[in-house]
């Protein structure tokens, strides 16, 4: 994978493996981010799962699970970790009907293809505001 996007392993050392829809995907997530306060040098993809992929915020002590995805023929979806505003204000809002269970940490949703993912650009800047501000001890 180019454009600077690091990869890395985790625990059992899985195989990231992405598909040519998760590439694509996670080449569209780090560009629209560019122009944002999120560092992307300290952003890495990873797979700690044989169900998804991650995109993680690496930190000193610990790492931030800032985007889970996955994009097949059958299924695309992302899970990301709302901040404590979004997770009130997106309660009830379609954007986030896959998700049941809105006391969880990890918020998912159903995409219907890649062009999709923009909708969650401001989500996502929430989000790893929100960590960085929270936890600035693990991010300097």
């Amino acid at each position: 994978m180019d454009s600077g996007i690091k990869l890395s392993h985790y625990g059992e050392e899985r195989d990231i493996n992405l598909n040519e829809d998760e590439t694509q995907a996670v080449k569209l997530i780090f560009e629209m981010l560019e122009d944002t306060v999120i560092n992307i040098d300290k952003l890495e993809v990873t797979r700690k799962s044989d169900s998804y992929a991650t995109i993680v915020l690496r930190g000193n002590d610990w790492d931030f699970d800032f985007v889970r995805f996955k994009f097949t023929d059958r299924t695309k979806w992302i899970a990301l970790n709302l901040s404590k505003t979004d997770r009130a204000a997106y309660k009830d809002n379609p954007l986030f009907e896959a998700q049941k269970k809105k006391t969880q940490i990890q918020w998912k949703s159903a995409l219907q293809s890649i062009e999709d993912l923009p909708k969650y650009k401001n989500l996502m800047v929430n989000s790893y505001s929100e960590c960085i501000n929270r936890e600035k001890n693990n991010f300097q």
